[in-house]
């Protein structure tokens, strides 16, 4: 019953690591196709991932009661880090309650001094903007 969520999992990895895991059991291809004269393969082993393009795959699903489900994967964009930031950013928190408040500003202070590669301006940004605002803020 979790097949399409496994081979979801692989497919997403196979896109992040850029290889091209084997088929499973597979030993001899059939006789009666005619692999040589067609752009398809059967992957016996790992293999990396070439592509000029963007990388895509496909997942199928087929379910007990004949459900049946398929998706597109496509990698993601490679991460572009920021430029170098000002010493000094305006790091925005907000809350429910005061405590939570408290929480958040000491798990921020810990997260920054455990992960001192980080960009200040990257965090400053996704806490102003990809966070939702609260009544207690700091």
């Amino acid at each position: 019953m979790a097949a399409g969520v496994a081979s979801l999992i692989k497919t997403a990895l196979a896109l992040h690591h850029k290889k091209i895991p084997p088929s499973l059991n597979f030993k001899e291809p059939n006789p009666r196709i005619n692999f040589s004269d067609s752009p398809f393969y059967v992957n016996s082993s790992l293999l990396d991932w070439k592509s000029e393009t963007v990388r895509r795959a496909g997942v199928s699903s087929f379910g007990v009661g004949g459900t049946n489900a398929h998706l597109i994967l496509e990698e993601s964009p490679p991460d572009e880090s920021s430029e170098k930031s000002y010493l000094w950013q305006l790091l925005c928190l907000s809350a429910k309650t005061p405590t939570a408040l408290a929480t958040a500003s000491s798990n921020l202070a810990a997260h920054l001094q455990k992960h001192p590669q980080l960009n200040l301006a990257d965090v400053a940004f996704t806490l102003s903007v990809g966070r939702r605002k609260f009544s207690q803020r700091r």
